[in-house]
């Protein structure tokens, strides 16, 4: 069993150590992307940090931002440059740089081994929240680092059913050669190439209008706490750390060492293989 990471920073490359040194197997591929809007310093820090792992690898940096399909893009780039990179992995699992694991890499890869036909997503039909509608009507566009979201509507893809949900999931090699090749996904890929936070929109739909939808679990194996009253996460803290510890998920978000490393130090700890 072997997995294949895509890991998306934009700063703070101690806490990307610790996160890198919890995932590390020798039998995984890392990729990495590193945001372009981001301090050369951050950049050459990855490079020359990496340069010891075999397994190891950076992508062409992009900019990256919030709401806007380059989102979809880094993810869908970083997907083939994996399949380019090697054939030998069987499961993709994508990360931003504060995220952490729960559960130690045997622990993961044993799992994954007894599911190998399933893909994990949280997947929800966006017709049950009419309120996120206007996420794939209204036509959005990106120039650089601006995101621009106009009053404009489209009509959606015939035949199409929308599915929304988080952007974080878990992938079997079959999946990500038919995300890469299969017509009709490359429709879909184009349409929400001009929609609102489509990396919460694009994967489950493409998942949920193919054959593998049979395959698909709705459960994405993180855990993330909303701040009260608002769309962000919260930062995790030494306080929730029974709480992390006493379920069945693999992962967790958001941490910022700046704010509690205790927490990030005391999971690295007990998820240590």
């Amino acid at each position: 069993m072997k997995i294949a990471y895509l890991i998306l920073i934009h700063n703070n490359f101690a806490q990307f150590q610790l996160l890198f040194e919890s995932i590390y197997h020798k039998d995984n591929i890392y990729l990495i992307h590193v945001d372009k809007k981001s301090e050369n310093e951050l950049h050459n820090s990855v490079k020359k940090y990496l340069s010891s792992y075999s397994n190891a690898y950076i992508m062409k940096s992009r900019i990256c931002n919030w709401g806007g399909f380059s989102m979809v893009d880094i993810q869908m780039k970083g997907i083939k440059k994996l399949l380019q990179i090697s054939n030998d992995w069987d499961f993709f699992i994508n990360l931003s740089g504060q995220d952490f694991p729960l559960k130690s890499q045997p622990y993961i890869m044993e799992f994954l081994d007894k599911n190998r036909d399933k893909n994990f997503i949280d997947a929800q039909d966006q017709h049950t929240r009419k309120e996120l509608l206007s996420r794939i009507r209204l036509f959005c566009f990106e120039i650089g680092k601006y995101f621009i979201k106009t009053r404009f509507k489209r009509k959606y893809l015939k035949g199409i059913k929308p599915y929304y949900g988080s952007q974080w999931f878990i992938f079997n090699k079959d999946f990500c050669k038919f995300l890469t090749k299969d017509n009709k996904t490359q429709k879909i890929l184009k349409f929400y190439k001009n929609t609102f936070i489509p990396d919460e929109g694009f994967f489950q739909t493409a998942i949920m209008n193919s054959d593998f939808c049979s395959t698909v679990i709705n459960d994405y194996k993180r855990i993330v706490s909303w701040q009260k009253g608002s769309i962000k996460p919260r930062i995790l803290k030494i306080d929730d750390l029974e709480y992390l510890l006493n379920n069945e998920n693999f992962f967790a978000r958001k941490f910022d060492i700046n704010e509690d490393i205790e927490i990030i130090n005391k999971l690295k700890k007990e998820t240590a293989a």
